[in-house]
């Protein structure tokens, strides 16, 4: 690390690279994660281990529980009244809904996103599906911005939190302090050469969480 407040902050073995830049866009700041694995993504998709599903806690925690290296904030599995999809964590489902897009993580490393009632959690079971995520709205697909993101009632500027894949085994997350309307967070993946990327739960707790230490959370770290 150059600068352990502004990074870079890089992690680097046999299957596994990452790369996380402080970054900006006009006057907002965001950061800036580039992952590369070789095969499988390693395991993820963790929530906090609460059988009832419904128990909160820091990002941190839950990263360090896990002993994980990289981690975001993805969906609110605990949040009863926001719109849901299909939420699979560790081949457990927490809920199998009609109503927001769901971001699928495949086997071999594909991340799928998919619109609100076009897939069942058994459906993503039989894919070989162990975590999916429900939030959204998708911001790319195909390479290109998806309508959505123009559309959709969250679209104004806030704090983001997101995700998108340049092809199996490249992946870019982006954590965003803030001013970023859901159309130009888009286009940053766009320009990225992402063929998806998948809006996630932002705003207050929009997290990004590296070897154990938070890098940034939305409303308690805004110094950078």
């Amino acid at each position: 690390i150059k600068d352990p407040d502004r990074g870079p902050w890089i992690y680097k073995d046999g299957t596994l690279s990452i790369r996380i830049d402080l970054m900006t866009s006009g006057r907002a700041k965001y950061l800036r994660a580039e992952i590369r694995t070789r095969g499988p993504l390693p395991a993820g998709g963790f929530a906090y281990q609460d059988p009832t599903g419904r128990k909160r806690a820091l990002p941190y925690l839950v990263a360090r529980q896990n002993k994980a290296i990289f981690a975001i904030t993805a969906d609110f599995v605990a949040h009863r009244g926001n719109d849901k999809g299909v939420m699979i964590r560790q081949g457990k489902v927490y809920h199998d809904k009609k109503k927001a897009p769901t971001l699928a993580v495949l086997p071999d490393g594909e991340l799928k996103a998919y619109e609100p009632g076009k897939v069942t959690a058994r459906q993503l079971q039989a894919m070989g599906v162990k975590d999916s995520f429900a939030f959204g709205p998708i911001l790319v697909s195909g390479g290109k911005v998806h309508k959505s993101a123009r559309s959709h009632p969250l679209r104004s500027g806030n704090r983001r939190s997101s995700i998108g894949m340049v092809e199996k085994g490249h992946y870019i997350c982006i954590v965003a302090l803030g001013g970023f309307t859901l159309e130009g967070l888009a286009r940053l993946y766009v320009q990225n050469k992402c063929t998806v990327a998948y809006n996630l739960d932002g705003g207050y707790s929009a997290s990004m969480v590296f070897m154990g230490e938070q890098l940034f959370r939305a409303g308690y770290n805004e110094d950078f």
